[in-house]
């Protein structure tokens, strides 16, 4: 399993590094040009699982395989009742370990969202006139469908947006006393996220970031969508007129004036982060131009797309195919989800189980393993003998048949989508206990 991580983790990486190569290519392009590189670049890590199970692998040898001599590897596998049992309750560890990853990763986006919602409860409705009417313009110029609320919080809170279905704009209690230029700066750069659907991309890149935890350049990749959304975003409060310098005078006042709380950093967009105010602010004063970059766009994806399909078909290591090929069982495993998923996949396992002299024993356990995800299934046959397992993914299965009184009978198959395979087993009389040394 370890050659299937550290395979992810270049494969990966490959996708985004192109997309951070394309997204400082050209050098003046325009922050939604980077915005959307970036962006895609996490919706081709979505769908790389994806491609990796249904595209053909192609071969391509980095050096040649220089060993002239024949190596034969002899594998003996002796199951008893006791390793039987060992093999029926393995742990697939490297799923733990990745399921373990998601949850940390995940965790403070749910504990944000959590925090977020207790101190919404606690702002109240602002019912100013002079905002209102600012929020009533500037919606209608940025042709927002609905309004947000504006909330008011009695504390120095840091104005930020929230909200998937009903978005809100939080704002401190001090903002009563704001000139009309901060009004109208803080509302053009909150209004232009909910326009642009920040929120909903910040949470699918948590999402994202989050199952790909191992990999260090996919939270790089997260930090610079953010970045890029609050330059983009810049840039429409920049074009509705404000004077760069009037708006980064306010910017870096906004920043230094009111903190971030990080409990809910996860969940919101807040207006200004400290860490990145200064390349924002050069940002601001020497702006990038808005159209010169926007016809690269469809083909910088479209290369993109075709690195990330090639990403997942393209094999340098052909000598280790036995291992690494078609039959790589995470690659099964996918192929096996997907399948399931799309409702394509609804093969079967049943039979009779009989004792030596042809009658059938009822209410004999029978386990069904799958050893590349050890999922595991249990079932009795029935009065008749007979049992059934249903809605099997394709893929390796190992069966087990047990009856105090019987040894235990052991079967694997090889199992396709909607294959229907029906046995005859039968038990012997007696217990095995064995252990052999080789």
């Amino acid at each position: 399993m370890q050659w299937t991580w550290l395979d992810m983790v270049i494969r990966s990486a490959v996708i985004l590094a192109a997309a951070e190569l394309l997204r400082r290519v050209p050098r003046r392009s325009a922050p939604s040009y980077r915005h959307r590189i970036v962006l895609a670049a996490f919706g081709l890590l979505l769908l790389w699982p994806v491609f990796s199970a249904l595209l053909p692998e192609i071969r391509v040898p980095l050096w040649p395989h220089l060993d002239t001599h024949d190596h034969v590897t002899v594998q003996q596998t002796i199951l008893s009742v006791d390793s039987g049992r060992e093999l029926m309750t393995a742990v697939n560890w490297s799923l733990v370990v990745w399921l373990a990853g998601v949850f940390l990763a995940f965790g403070p986006v749910i504990i944000g969202y959590v925090n977020l919602l207790r101190v919404s409860r606690q702002a109240v409705p602002l019912s100013d006139p002079s905002w209102n009417r600012v929020l009533e313009e500037i919606s209608c110029q940025l042709k927002l469908r609905t309004k947000p609320e504006l909330l008011v919080l009695n504390s120095p809170v840091m104005p930020l947006t929230f909200g998937l279905r009903r978005c809100r704009i939080l704002l401190p209690v001090s903002c009563l006393d704001w000139s009309p230029l901060r009004q109208r700066a803080v509302l053009l750069h909150e209004l232009a996220h909910i326009r642009r659907k920040d929120i909903g991309t910040q949470l699918f890149a948590n999402v994202i970031t989050s199952l790909w935890w191992f990999q260090p350049l996919c939270w790089t990749s997260r930090r610079n969508l953010r970045q890029e959304s609050e330059r983009a975003c810049d840039a429409v409060v920049l074009a509705s007129g404000i004077k760069p310098s009037d708006y980064a005078a306010e910017l870096l006042d906004v920043a230094h004036r009111f903190s971030r709380d990080r409990s809910w950093s996860s969940a919101a967009i807040a207006m200004a982060r400290r860490g990145e105010l200064e390349g924002r602010l050069c940002a601001i004063l020497d702006p990038a131009p808005g159209d010169a970059t926007r016809r690269f766009s469809f083909a910088a994806i479209s290369l993109l797309t075709l690195l990330a399909v090639t990403a997942s078909a393209i094999n340098i290591f052909p000598e280790q195919q036995n291992d690494l090929s078609g039959g790589l069982p995470m690659k099964r495993t996918l192929l096996a989800g997907l399948l399931a998923s799309a409702g394509l996949s609804a093969a079967t396992i049943g039979g009779s189980v009989f004792d030596p002299s042809g009658a059938v024993i009822p209410n004999a356990k029978a386990l069904l393993l799958n050893p590349d995800t050890a999922a595991k299934q249990e079932t009795q046959t029935g009065s008749d003998g007979k049992f059934v397992f249903q809605s099997l993914p394709a893929g390796s299965y190992i069966l087990r048949i047990e009856k105090p009184g019987f040894a235990a009978l052991f079967r694997e198959f090889n199992v396709q989508q909607d294959s229907n395979i029906e046995r005859g087993l039968t038990l012997n009389i007696g217990s095995i206990k064995e252990h052999v040394s080789i």
